[in-house]
């Protein structure tokens, strides 16, 4: 069970993170960017800035998955599969715990944002690969 200071730590970590990720520029797209400024902080018009980037960044990510998975040799490509299978494990269970930390609404928030965060992160890892490869 997690203490209040516990949970304030990490949250500081999450509001420092996210700072970070500020300044070294977005990496979102532009309608992501304009959505979040037009919402006012309105969590539900947050709620849907973010699914709506979610969805172009999950594209991304199965798109470069896909021609990845292409692209391997069968031994590369059965690691490829585990490191895939892997990581989605781990983000679900991430962004689960990083969504029950506060008790409110900025659990949906933080859970939405961890979501659409590790699955941008991943779309750019697995671009990496395809272009490298």
């Amino acid at each position: 069970r997690m203490t209040s200071a516990m949970v304030k730590r990490v949250f500081a970590s999450s509001v420092t993170a996210t700072a970070t990720q500020a300044a070294r520029g977005s990496e979102y797209s532009p309608a992501y960017e304009s959505c979040m400024e037009a919402s006012g902080g309105v969590t539900v018009q947050m709620l849907d800035c973010n699914a709506a980037e979610h969805a172009q960044q999950d594209a991304r990510l199965n798109h470069f998955y896909g021609i990845a998975r292409r692209q391997l040799d069968p031994s590369q490509r059965d690691l490829l599969i585990a490191a895939q299978r892997a990581w989605i494990v781990f983000r679900d269970n991430d962004c689960n715990l990083m969504g029950g930390l506060t008790g409110g609404t900025m659990d949906s928030l933080n859970a939405s944002g961890c979501y659409l965060e590790r699955t941008r992160s991943r779309a750019d890892d697995l671009q990496w690969l395809v272009e490298s490869n």
